[in-house]
């Protein structure tokens, strides 16, 4: 299963492919793909997944019909060149007897049976462009670094936020919110990725930046016009987990040109008087205002000269009011962008796409339900758009070019909405 217990650079930097095993909600299945797909630039593998229902003791999880379609399809539309399922054919003795398969312990078919055989098919048609296309390359990349997790998930009363999984709060709150504006970020493992093909990196809740070669090179990439959007709760502990000697970060302060005048702990209503508390609101640069999330802390920013304020906190916390929240600071030709508090969804998707229209990124498609995935893949076998509804309900999609659909032959025009019913996978070649 695609945990980060272990390093996954290390754990894969002498295999031939990148692979994974994948149990759960087809909308989250995209981020360990994006992440897995950009780990060397290698094939990817989803070596166990379910057709149907999974099981260890107990059976469980019986999946909608379409959902495997999605599940299976999910993978070739990110560069995957494989999907295997636990298990073919159902045990006769042994572990795990009430797991799901493709066909019963005495080969007769079980309800999704077909379904498999159906995707065989697809697989068929879209064989040639799983072997001539690459997903294309993005420019915006989001830090998932080990180290961190490390601290977060094991060293829990060394920290001073309050506790939220470091796994779900990345994907949940960063890489789901950007993805659903239609980009499909890169999610680097490795603190020593290339930084070059990215025009905004976002580095949100690493307790440490002192892992691999980031420490090296990231104020290069910036310096050479790259974006940084960094923290809350960033650049706060050495790489062994002791607070810094001069200041509250190790870094952040002096190439952001800013103090951490002090941090206010998010509240949880488990001490005496806490629990009436509301949470602080911030104004944005343009006069907005905007709702942050109670999950990590929040931190009171004094910014220095030239320093551009994009958010000042208001109302909720008195010990906050009138602090800035968010500052924007310009570093050679790029900028840093630090975040001393997390936006709430909605606000954060706002916050997020003007930035990137700031760095001139365009989505891949101009709109569709918050539930439909795109990716466009490109190589000797030409452009294919990809669409998959992985909610289990009816969407839609804005179709970015004109295409043919590679499995119906269906015609598409550049702009159409195109509805889609639950779990409808599109494999749209350019024409």
């Amino acid at each position: 299963m695609p945990f980060h217990q272990y390093d996954p650079a290390l754990a894969n930097s002498r295999l031939d492919i990148s692979q994974f095993n994948y149990y759960g909600d087809v909308c989250r299945l995209q981020f360990w793909l994006d992440a897995y797909r950009r780990l060397f630039n290698r094939a990817i593998w989803l070596t166990e997944t379910s057709c149907c229902w999974n099981a260890s003791s107990n059976p469980n999880g019986f999946r909608k019909k379409g959902w495997c379609t999605a599940n299976t399809l999910m993978s070739f539309a990110s560069g995957g060149e494989m999907c295997l399922y636990w298990l073919f054919r159902s045990h006769k003795g042994g572990h795990e007897m009430g797991h799901g398969s493709v066909i019963d312990a005495w080969g007769r078919d079980l309800p999704s049976s077909n379904e498999v055989r159906a995707i065989s098919k697809t697989l068929d048609k879209l064989a040639p462009m799983v072997q001539g296309t690459k997903p294309r390359q993005s420019e915006i990349a989001i830090s998932f670094h080990h180290l961190p997790y490390v601290m977060d998930r094991h060293c829990s009363f060394e920290t001073m936020g309050h506790r939220v999984d470091y796994i779900a709060d990345i994907r949940d709150r960063i890489y789901l919110p950007i993805m659903r504006e239609k980009f499909r970020p890169d999610v680097l493992f490795s603190a020593s990725a290339d930084l070059t093909p990215y025009k905004l990196l976002i580095t949100h809740r690493h307790l440490t930046l002192e892992e691999g070669d980031f420490l090296e090179k990231i104020l290069p990439w910036v310096e050479n016009g790259g974006t940084w959007v960094v923290g809350p709760y960033t650049d706060m502990f050495t790489a062994d987990l002791a607070k810094y000697r001069n200041a509250p970060f190790g870094h952040l302060e002096d190439w952001a040109k800013i103090e951490r005048t002090y941090y206010v702990p998010s509240p949880n209503g488990s001490m005496p008087g806490a629990s009436n508390v509301e949470l602080p609101t911030v104004t944005m640069a343009d006069g907005s205002e905007a709702k942050v999330v109670a999950n990590l802390c929040f931190d009171a920013i004094t910014p220095k000269e030239g320093v551009k304020v994009l958010a000042k906190y208001k109302d909720g916390y008195e010990y906050l009011d009138g602090f800035a929240a968010i500052t924007e600071t310009k570093v050679g030709k790029g900028r840093i962008i630090l975040m001393g508090v997390q936006l709430d969804t909605a606000d954060y998707r706002r916050f997020i796409r003007q930035i990137t229209d700031e760095c001139g990124i365009e989505p891949l498609t101009t709109g569709g339900s918050d539930t439909v995935q795109v990716n466009v893949l490109e190589g000797d076998y030409g452009t294919v758009f990809t669409a998959i509804e992985c909610g289990g309900a009816a969407g839609s999609i804005v179709i970015p070019f004109d295409c043919t659909n590679i499995d119906t032959g269906e015609k598409y025009t550049k702009g159409q909405t195109l509805p889609m019913s639950g779990y409808q996978c599109v494999f749209a070649k350019k024409d």
